[in-house]
């Protein structure tokens, strides 16, 4: 064939680019403009977050300058010996779930109460979040009841420690259960400004001493508003919260130690910036020990030391939980260095129902009302709370101060070296005073042991008590289990790891241990905390926005847009020019090998070429050796079996644009309309954005209480704005230098909506990502493909692929049920809108008709190629089928054709060698020529018919080549003798 002038195949070629061009514009102009107003849409909902201001140079450098002298030097004259000074300790209690339906969280709550406050005795406790559980009974729905907040508030009163150290011993922060359906701070339904201890948004007050100052800092980092669970699990801390932490911060110079309190870590809160520019990674460098709750220990045992030291060196500390686990914290702060223990209850000892079930239960106390009336009749009973029940018996508690524990040591904030300066080891000891059952006490001792051994080596010295026992105490002594031990801490300064345990056992013979890893050269050790330590090490937060921005655009681009770029690349080339057919590409035998097909375009010749490669592949699956059988199955012929999928995905109009208008609806539109805050009424109704919930009803904030709610000067009317798309987006890349057009002043005084900025609608994206396009998308790329292009007609995957299997089908229809069943949960959470407005909703149908439509039944065009290849298969068998019946034909007249013509020649060999008379004057030559051929046996001819077509020699001789042969020689004879050929009698 000859091939075109290179003038017109460069016309060609620019037509073929000027038709790529145009098809790819408005494509890529719809994607692009949609990842843009995402990112516009994401600006609005965090300007709460970043509402920040350049700070100049000076005030950087005073800060910085600041931070250094707020540094503890680790070098002092301070030596830790036998004193009981310079020590102080309190206690941490978190997540306590006071639930109306389930009793166990509150008889918890109060055995802490009755059992271990007055056994620990602490300077002040700290309760980090959760203190009602705020779930209905079947732990669905969210909600403030009043009876979860009376009992915590009743419990709080009748143990007295509303009352204790002039009513600032008990501290309380809300947790995300707290402000679940929670509109603003001045709403009825926040029942912790009335009913709690602290009764503020956070906290702060100082711990002044003798040897210094303590600064303890509580932040409330619940959203605002907080909307009903799921929806509700991450903190917030906007840009007016990072402003007050930053004052009480700046407050706190000069401290010791600066403790900050919240019910979320940080890597489940979501920090803004302060209006000065400063992050929270800024401001933590103000404080030692970032104390919280709310992770629960996780679960299988992941979170038992949910501890890490921060970047940016603070320790942070999340303790379990009192609902189940019945965990606090004992913090000990000696001589500055800090250190801590986990205390767990005895829960085989807390009696299960202290609570009375029914208030009807309660038992009651006669005596005289206000006015004088008895009570003695039971009409006129007075009714009291319940009891926080008996004190339980509790084994020795231990908190070892001197030498620190080195996997906790804050070197930025500790004086290290004080450890190495040390004469005296010292711990703390709590024993019970309560007697066991009476067996017990006849081995009842006069006082405690206790024991001590450095790297399992007892340690000689004496252990003795300098501390102020219970009932010594009074107001200018406090209670102090303070044990020291002289030692030489010189001996272990030898740069390596050292092992301290102290085992009590109390009066009763109740027996407790702790072992303690520490350094005297003031370094720190590896916590080995594994994958607790990663949690809290990592920002979940912000780690699930990473993790959903590179997943996402993984799933677009590579499967989605990529694949369309390349397929309206082929479909507008023109096809290859006609070459000779190589013979290796040709797939039906009877094919002619003259020329190559005519194609319309390139993604015909590219899907031809692919299809014969697959072709060769599959029909070489069961040929090739056993170490190349994995090369080319699993990976070769998947890797080109996908790509032909996606690619070929991308050409079905239906398919691929109902795909890719849901990924782009993920990050532009909301995904659905819903009641979020349902005591808020209709001010508590929003959109479900990928970027947060938007309250377009709230005006900026609901019932004036949220000032740090994020504002969107939009409106409701900013989604209804197609022109307004782009200029947003570009106005909030360029910050407002071009196109300016949303932020004018117009639009600032329309009405404006709340924005919450939350990590959970992240999460939630992220399975709808995983879920609803990927595993969908991936089972209609399988459903759309003919597995004819795929498979050879010797495969047997070909009629029957794996994703048309009767199991696969059922894990399809088993995902799509359960994806069903979460819009209908969801929908019970926040209203029946959530159904007819989600795009989930609608994507679902659509996913379910194309599974049935494409999936279930066999598309036109793989019936048309099952039905080509399986006519051309029936050709192919009645064509072998023919030649076979020709073939015997062929065989059985040859069969005949050699029984004839071996009875004509026997019959004629038996004549001349049985009495023929020959001519007298037949010279001796001519004799011998007829007698080496007929001399009483058969010529080679005759005996290769009669041997079966095999000579004397065992070869392989044709008989019908043999039969000319013969006949071909008896005619030379003849003609040699000059004669005729001699007549043979008849035999009979």
């Amino acid at each position: 064939m000859s091939r075109r002038p290179a003038p017109e195949l460069a016309v060609q070629t620019t037509r073929s680019w000027l038709k790529t061009a145009i098809a790819f514009v408005p494509f890529l102009t719809l994607v692009i403009s949609a990842w843009l107003y995402a990112l516009h849409l994401d600006t609005l909902a965090n300007q709460s977050m970043y509402n920040a201001k350049v700070q100049s140079r000076q005030q950087q450098e005073q800060e910085q300058k600041q931070q250094q002298e707020n540094q503890t030097s680790s070098q002092d004259n301070v030596v830790i010996g036998d004193s009981k000074d310079n020590i102080f300790y309190f206690v941490q209690v978190s997540d306590l779930h006071i639930s109306t339906f389930r009793k166990a969280s509150t008889a918890n709550f109060y055995t802490f109460l009755s059992t271990a406050l007055p056994l620990v005795d602490p300077a002040f406790v700290v309760v980090t979040g959760d203190l009602t559980d705020a779930k209905d009974q079947q732990l669905v729905g969210s909600m403030q009841y009043v009876d979860e907040w009376v009992t915590y508030k009743n419990a709080l009163e009748e143990s007295g420690v509303l009352k204790k150290r002039n009513g600032t011993f008990w501290h309380d922060l809300r947790g995300n259960h707290d402000c679940f359906n929670v509109p603003d701070w001045d709403s009825k339904e926040n029942m912790y400004a009335d009913m709690s201890a602290t009764k503020t948004p956070g906290f702060m007050f100082d711990v002044k001493t003798e040897y210094g100052k303590y600064g303890f800092i509580g932040i409330d980092a619940c959203p605002k508003p907080g909307p009903a669970r799921p929806y509700n699990f991450f903190g917030l801390f906007e840009t007016p919260d990072m402003d007050s932490l930053a004052r009480r911060l700046t407050l706190s110079q000069g401290n010791n130690h600066t403790f900050v309190f919240s019910h979320y870590p940080v890597t489940t809160t979501m920090f803004g910036q302060t209006s000065t520019g400063a992050s929270f990674a800024d401001l933590s460098k103000s404080f030692s020990v970032y104390m919280c709750g709310h992770l629960h220990k996780l679960k299988w045992g992941l979170g038992d030391a949910l501890q890490a030291y921060q970047p940016t060196h603070f320790l942070e500390l999340e303790v379990g939980d009192m609902k189940q686990n019945g965990i606090y914290r004992i913090m000990v702060v000696d001589h500055d260095m800090i250190s801590f223990t986990d205390v767990s209850m005895p829960m085989t000892t807390i009696p299960p129902a202290i609570m009375p079930a029914h208030p009807d239960d309660a038992f009651v106390e006669e005596g005289d009302d206000d006015k004088g009336n008895s009570f003695s009749d039971p009409k006129l009973q007075k009714k009291k709370r319940p009891a926080l029940g008996r004190r339980l018996p509790t084994n020795p508690i231990i908190v070892v101060s001197n030498p620190k524990d080195s996997r906790y040591l804050i070197p930025k904030h500790e004086p290290v070296n004080r450890i190495a300066t040390s004469t005296h080891i010292r711990f703390l000891v709590w024993t019970d005073s309560q007697a066991p059952p009476p067996e017990y006490h006849e081995h009842m001792r006069k006082d405690i042991k206790i024991e001590l051994r450095i790297d399992g080596q007892p340690h000689l010295n004496p252990s003795t008590f300098v501390g102020v026992r219970e009932h010594d105490k009074n107001e200018e002594e406090e209670f102090l289990p303070l044990y020291v031990s002289e030692w030489d801490a010189q001996k272990y300064n030898d740069g390596k790891e050292h092992e301290l345990e102290v085992k009590v056992v109390d009066r009763y013979g109740r027996v407790s241990s702790s072992t303690t890893v520490f350094r005297v050269d003031g370094q720190r050790s590896d916590m080995k905390g594994g994958f607790a330590e990663w949690v809290m090490w990592a920002n979940v937060a912000l780690m699930l926005k990473a993790l959903f921005t590179t997943g996402y655009l993984f799933v677009t681009l590579v499967l989605l847009i990529l694949p369309k770029l390349y397929s309206l690349y082929l479909q507008t080339s023109p096809p290859p020019s006609p070459t000779t057919k190589s013979s290796e590409y040709i797939l039906d035998p009877s094919a002619s090998s003259t020329d190559s097909p005519v194609f319309k375009n390139g993604y015909e010749a590219w899907l031809d070429q692919k299809c014969r490669h697959l072709y060769r592949l599959s029909s070489t699956l069961s040929t090739v050796p056993s170490r190349n059988r994995f090369w080319n199955r699993f990976v070769n012929h998947t890797i080109h079996a996908h790509v032909l999928r996606f690619v070929h995905f991308s050409t079905q109009p239906v398919l691929f644009y109902l795909t890719l208008i849901f990924a782009l609806m993920l990050v532009t539109v909301p995904h659905f309309w819903g009641n979020f805050v349902p005591a808020a009424g209709d001010q508590g109704q929003g959109y479900f954005y990928l970027q947060g919930i938007y309250l377009p009803h709230a005006g900026g904030h609901l019932g004036g209480g949220l000032g740090a709610a994020s504002v969107d000067h939009a409106g409701p009317d900013r989604v209804g704005k197609p022109l307004s798309v782009i200029s947003g987006a570009i106005a909030s890349l360029t910050g407002g230098r071009i196109a300016p057009s949303l932020s004018s002043s117009q639009e600032a005084a329309a009405i404006a909506g709340t924005w919450i900025p939350m990590a959970d609608t992240w999460m939630s994206t992220i399975w709808t990502v995983v879920y609803d396009l990927v595993i969908f998308l991936y089972y209609l790329t399988l459903c759309a493909t003919p597995s004819g292009y795929l498979y050879s007609p010797t495969n047997p995957h070909r009629l029957r692929p794996y994703h048309r299997t009767w199991y696969v089908r059922c894990l399809m229809f088993g995902i799509w049920m359960f994806r069903c069943c979460s819009v209908l949960m969801t929908a019970e959470l926040y209203g029946p809108s959530v159904v007819w407005s989600g795009i989930g909703t609608w994507w679902l149908v659509v996913v379910g008709w194309l599974m049935f439509m494409v999936g279930w039944s066999r598309s036109r065009n793989e019936k048309d190629i099952i039905s080509l290849r399986g006519e051309e298969e029936a050709s192919e068998e009645q064509t072998m089928m023919m030649d076979n019946e020709a073939g015997t034909r062929r065989q059985v007249l040859t069969t005949t054709y050699q029984h004839q013509e071996k009875i004509r020649l026997v019959s004629s060999d038996w004549v001349n060698t049985n009495g023929v008379e020959e001519e007298e004057e037949d010279d001796d030559e001519s004799d011998e020529e007829h007698d080496s051929g007929v001399n009483g046996t058969y010529s080679d001819e005759t005996k290769a018919l009669l041997n079966g077509g095999s000579n004397d020699a065992g070869d392989s001789v044709d008989p019908v080549q043999a039969l000319e042969a013969g006949a071909n020689k008896k005619r030379r004879h003849q003609r040699g003798r000059g004669g005729k050929p001699a007549q043979s009698k008849p035999h009979v």
